[in-house]
């Protein structure tokens, strides 16, 4: 340590290893300031690019959360690549030999590569996954898993090798992208919501069916009428026991993701009818 302490200071003093130390400092330091700019210049244009598709109005909520997705996949692919580009400049400004090292570092990466397959398999199905536009971040997701288990929740963020999923007990589930077998997405084109109506015993066919109809009447004129595609309708009798008809199943279209709040509106006014009907 003290021999190595000896060399710099003598390279210090010397001046044409003090020009050569400070010509290499000032490239890496142009290195460096030029891969930030060009990480900089390329989340401003992906931040762009979602506010613009807002403003314009030429995007609706699925474009929006496609963007979204699109924006941070593409942010982590291009860290990546100006963190390797950078490293590979950085050590030949040093004076390293890299085309020998990235030879070597070949051999390495094809031995890790064979024990390490699934890992290569996370990152192509992440790479899927967002060609495919499966899910966006945002969405409603139920996934399940090559060995059984199922998780559903609201996707956080997809990255090249796993998604984040929050679960409804706001548990952060962490899902490497190889070990999804089958995804059900909730937020796609429209949701259905679907409540089953319990009548009293007294009622019959008809009787059952009247109530249904008024509670989707009611229903279609309510607040939560702007999340429905279409009219709500009456299923028809859902369950029968001995003393009759027990159940009438009512059922609409909504918006992605909004079938809970309608479902929620359609109990409270099967419980009004109900109450006015004994």
């Amino acid at each position: 340590m003290h021999d190595f302490i000896i060399k710099v200071w003598h390279d210090l003093r010397d001046p044409a290893s003090l020009e050569i130390i400070l010509t290499r400092g000032l490239r890496l330091l142009v290195i460096g300031a030029v891969l930030f700019a060009i990480w900089a210049l390329a989340s401003h244009l992906l931040r762009r690019l979602l506010s613009a598709g807002r403003s314009w109005g030429i995007a609706d909520r699925a474009d929006e959360k496609r963007l979204a997705t699109l924006r941070g996949f593409c942010q982590n692919v291009i860290r990546i690549v100006l963190a390797i580009f950078g490293l590979i400049m950085g050590l030949r400004e040093l004076g390293i030999d890299t085309t020998s090292m990235l030879a070597g570092v070949s051999v390495v990466g094809l031995a890790i590569g064979v024990g390490a397959q699934h890992m290569v398999r996370d990152y192509l199905s992440g790479i899927i996954i967002v060609v495919e536009n499966q899910f966006n971040v945002g969405d409603n997701v139920e996934i399940t898993f090559v060995n059984g288990p199922v998780v559903q929740g609201t996707v956080e963020r997809i990255a090249i090798r796993s998604t984040q999923v929050r679960s409804s007990d706001g548990k952060l589930n962490f899902i490497n992208n190889g070990s999804i077998l089958r995804v059900a997405n909730g937020s796609r084109d429209w949701s259905l919501a679907m409540v089953e109506m319990t009548v009293p015993a007294e009622w019959n066919v008809a009787r059952s069916r009247q109530a249904a109809q008024q509670v989707c009447q009611q229903l279609a004129g309510s607040e939560v009428a702007e999340l429905l595609l279409a009219a709500p309708e009456v299923g028809g009798v859902s369950e029968v026991n001995a003393d009759g008809v027990s159940g009438m199943e009512i059922r609409c279209r909504t918006r992605p993701g909004q079938q809970a709040a309608v479902e929620a509106k359609m109990r409270a006014l099967i419980a009004r009818q109900i109450e006015e009907g004994r």
